[in-house]
């Protein structure tokens, strides 16, 4: 007499051989939710959004402002933060990972500029080629494709980002049109729609590069003072970047009047800079303070400034606070936000910070310096940590200007930047051994007890890119090209009865996205003809799970006679979709009785033309059921690892087993969409009723 009861189920751990495994363990778990302890099939994932780039997609982000989200997405490992910026409306968020670190706002990710213009007059022969269009609305960024062009028709059929000028110019990005034919009439352009963000800047305001060049003007009729000027960038959100060098010391009198000029006109490039903020020293250069004069906006007259306010006014203004505002790093990547305001990224192996509430603003005293290339940056609270190849660092500190890092003890380098994630215990990444989690509690490799070395290899860590949901942790790896469609497969992560317990996802997706705002997880699958971004168990029907148990060791060889999985065999539908089903139902019926009364049934032999309809057919609609059909599972029993059984089970009854045989060694199989609760195995039917 022998029995063996499976509940409380876990998924797999490959580290360990079959046989010495918790019973209730796994040799596979395939799309199983096994939080609840039961074997449950995942919901389904839900289309949410056809993205307008295709190729393969590696990064998504949900921006939603207003509750009509677009979905930004890129073929580029792009990180995206929301900005900490007081009183902001236009709800700005900075990512990295492309030419620059970039911002846009929510007149840039989704723009309300015209789809198309004719309205073109001109274009130069020069570098970059300049386009001369009345009024038009485009944004720095935004991508055209040019045609109808006379004269420079080199111009038609280019796909360009343009950079604006003014209202009536913009620059196309890299066009060298100095030995094009020259412009004589035409040109339009049709706007790229839906690759969103749409346009976006660089981020960071630069520092003028020349000093400006200072007058004195009016007669002398006072006490002689020494000046000494500098100025400013500012872009239309206010922000304002590092002085220019100083202009030369002057001596100026009261009655006399400053003329300023030789102040450089704003950046070629992504930016929205339009001011100068203007900044004098009274006591010249030589460890004067600069205090606020002026701001103005940026032109080429001369003078472009004529300054007349008296010291006694200028004395009272603010001093200067953006010397060491710089922007960040052009090659910067991995953007973070933290709680305290701060951005935070990489570039090499150092790590860059922003000045509290000025993501603009990255100055350069706050970076720190790592013995390795930085791989990743992650945080938990203020405490940022990074991976490298090598040690592992922690910055902490409210305030970035007094920021200490620490090294870890632990020799676990990040193989993965997109393999980082963020959990309720600190923060995530593969190293070669395993998942390494460092948090306030100390780090650990928490797959230790589930996977060695050898096993974590074969999933190709390197190529790990992690999202955490649900206080789970979901981990993709690739296994290369085929067809040009990137290939892999993913597994889940969590915490069961305090130890972590894995369990395979039968599928591959290349990017993914856990928003804050709706709580939900996103992913960007392949779906046989374009990748699709999917909503992770949006849907309402189930998944098919495949749960195979380890090696069940019996004292003995026996034959076990008799089996029962007691599980939920009721349909899978929910409620809403019952109800959609019911409506469904009802305009077919109501279909096919106009059809009857219409008398076009068209069901008589030689009523219609051969092959219109089957044999015995006829016009009217199938009609689903009025309810959807009990679920059923597939049981396998196997003995010495070989198959015995197979059986479609529809409900919780016993079931007898074949016999013929004995083992002491038996695994069982169960597949489909069933919530299974328990699964027992006995020599008898009636052991089984007695457990």
């Amino acid at each position: 007499m022998a029995t063996a009861r499976l509940r409380d189920f876990v998924g797999i751990a490959p580290k360990l051989s079959s046989r010495l495994r918790p019973k209730n363990s796994a040799d596979i778990a395939d799309n199983t939710d096994l939080s609840s302890g039961e074997i449950r099939p995942w919901r389904d994932y839900l289309k949410a959004e056809t993205p307008v780039k295709q190729n393969e997609l590696l990064s998504i982000y949900r921006y939603d402002p207003t509750g009509a989200p677009v979905w930004m997405h890129w073929n580029e490992d792009v990180d995206v933060a929301r900005g900490p910026v007081a009183g902001d409306t236009s709800v700005r968020v900075f990512f990295t990972g492309l030419d620059k670190p970039r911002v846009a706002d929510n007149t840039m990710v989704d723009s309300t500029a015209a789809a198309s213009s004719t309205n073109i007059t001109g274009a130069t022969n020069a570098d970059p080629c300049v386009i001369t269009e009345g009024l038009h609305d485009l944004v720095t960024g935004m991508e055209i494709t040019l045609s109808a062009f006379v004269g420079i028709t080199e111009l038609n059929a280019q796909k360009i980002t343009i950079t604006k000028i003014d209202d009536n110019n913009y620059s196309l990005d890299g066009v060298d049109s100095t030995g094009y034919g020259a412009y004589v009439s035409g040109g339009t352009w049709v706007r790229t729609l839906g690759g969103f963000p749409e346009a976006s800047f660089v981020l960071g305001i630069p520092a003028p590069t020349t000093k400006p060049t200072t007058a004195v003007t009016g007669a002398a009729g006072g006490t002689p003072i020494t000046r000494a000027y500098v100025y400013t960038y500012i872009s239309e959100w206010g922000e304002e970047g590092p002085p220019s060098p100083a202009g030369d010391d002057l001596t100026v009198e009261d009655g006399q009047t400053v003329d300023i000029t030789n102040m450089n006109a704003a950046p070629v490039g992504d930016y929205n800079i339009f001011k100068w903020r203007i900044y004098r020293a009274l006591s010249g250069t030589a460890g004067a303070e600069y205090q606020y004069v002026a701001e103005v906006m940026i032109n080429a007259n001369t003078p472009q400034y004529n300054d007349s306010i008296a010291d006694t006014v200028v004395a009272k203004n603010e001093v200067l606070q953006t010397t060491e505002w710089d922007p960040p790093p052009a090659g910067m990547k991995g953007i973070i936000s933290l709680p305290n305001g701060v951005l935070a990224g990489f570039i090499g192996n150092q790590v860059c910070m922003s000045y509290p509430n000025a993501p603009h603003a990255w100055p350069v005293p706050y970076r720190k310096v790592t013995d390795y290339p930085i791989v990743s940056i992650g945080h938990y609270g203020t405490t940022i940590v990074v991976g490298t190849e090598g040690t592992t660092y922690l910055i902490q500190g409210s305030n970035p200007a007094l920021a200490s890092m620490t090294d870890l003890p632990q020799r676990q380098p990040c193989v993965s930047k997109r393999g980082m994630t963020r959990m309720a215990g600190g923060v995530a990444y593969p190293s070669p051994d395993g998942m390494f989690v460092v948090g306030p509690r100390g780090s650990q490799l928490i797959t230790r007890d589930i996977f060695s070395r050898v096993n974590w290899q074969a999933l190709k860590p390197a190529t790990m890119h992690s999202y955490t949901h649900d206080e789970r942790m979901f981990v993709f790896y690739d296994t290369g090209l085929v067809n040009g469609v990137r290939q892999g497969s993913g597994f889940v992560l969590e915490s069961i009865n305090d130890k972590i317990s894995a369990s395979n996802l039968m599928f591959y997706a290349s990017a993914g996205h856990v928003d804050p705002t709706d709580g939900a997880l996103y992913f960007v699958i392949w779906d046989g003809a374009a990748h699709e971004i999917y909503q992770w168990e949006g849907a309402g029907t189930r998944m098919n799970t495949n749960w195979k148990s380890s090696e069940l060791s019996i004292n003995k060889p026996v034959n076990m006679a008799a089996a029962q999985v007691i599980g939920d065999y009721a349909p899978s539908l929910t409620q809403e979709e019952q109800d959609a089903l019911t409506v469904q139902r009802d305009a077919l019926i109501a279909a096919n009785q106009a059809l009857i009364t219409a008398g076009v049934v068209y069901g008589a032999i030689n009523g219609q033309e051969t092959d219109l309809y089957e044999i015995n057919g006829d016009s009217l609609a199938e009609v689903p059921p009025a309810y959807a059909i009990p679920e059923t599972i597939n049981f396998e029993l196997f003995a010495d690892g070989v198959s015995k059984f197979l059986r479609t089970v529809g409900n919780s009854r016993p079931f007898r087993l074949p016999g013929g045989y004995q083992s002491a060694k038996y695994n069982v199989r169960v597949s489909g969409k069933v919530h299974v609760q328990d699964i027992t195995l006995a020599t008898t039917v009636q052991e089984l009723q007695q457990i």
